[in-house]
């Protein structure tokens, strides 16, 4: 029997409390998002930011590629000539990354050119996402975790995730996000 993303989110999670109660270190988690749940005391919520980021070409208008479900977000993006472009949500808060060490989110890709067509998690200081990010996952079919090592990181962030689509019109990506939280290792 295979082990789910789930399963082994599922056992992380019981090793951290087991190690915690064993060497009395401790794991935390804050929760960004989770199915649907914004947690908008930490995160003020989500605004989506479509942009066009880099090239000469345009995005047609109205043009998406992220959709808030009630368990997900969906994500259904392709690419555009000569337009190198994102489609995110982007935390109306900043939040402190100083006392953790991971940011984490978990995603399902059902198809994918598998370049030029990412799913990305990212932090950025500023006040408006860029298209190059700290850390993106090119598209390969399946599901899993992108980490983010944040160590490094003290004061406040804005936290966005999402797609990021280089410009080809070949490129494309669908799927979906379910989760993005940051984790606090008692092991480090």
């Amino acid at each position: 029997m295979e082990l789910t993303d789930a399963d082994r989110l599922q056992m992380t999670t019981m090793a951290l409390m087991r190690h915690s109660i064993i060497t009395g270190e401790s794991a935390s988690i804050l929760s960004l998002y989770d199915k649907g749940n914004e947690n908008v005391s930490a995160t003020g919520g989500y605004s989506q930011v479509t942009l066009k980021t880099l090239g000469s070409g345009t995005l047609p208008s109205g043009t998406t590629a992220i959709a808030k479900e009630a368990n997900r977000v969906s994500v259904n993006g392709v690419g555009y000539y000569d337009v190198q472009w994102i489609d995110v949500l982007f935390s109306n808060n900043t939040i402190d990354l100083t006392n953790y060490d991971f940011l984490r989110m978990k995603y399902e890709i059902a198809t994918s050119s598998a370049v030029g067509a990412n799913l990305a998690i990212a932090i950025i200081s500023g006040s408006t996402p860029a298209y190059t990010a700290i850390k993106s996952m090119v598209g390969t079919v399946g599901n899993g975790i992108i980490s983010i090592d944040v160590t490094t990181y003290t004061g406040l962030y804005h936290v966005y995730f999402g797609t990021m689509i280089n410009g080809v019109a070949s490129y494309y990506i669908t799927g979906g996000i379910t989760k993005v939280w940051l984790l606090k290792d008692g092991n480090k």
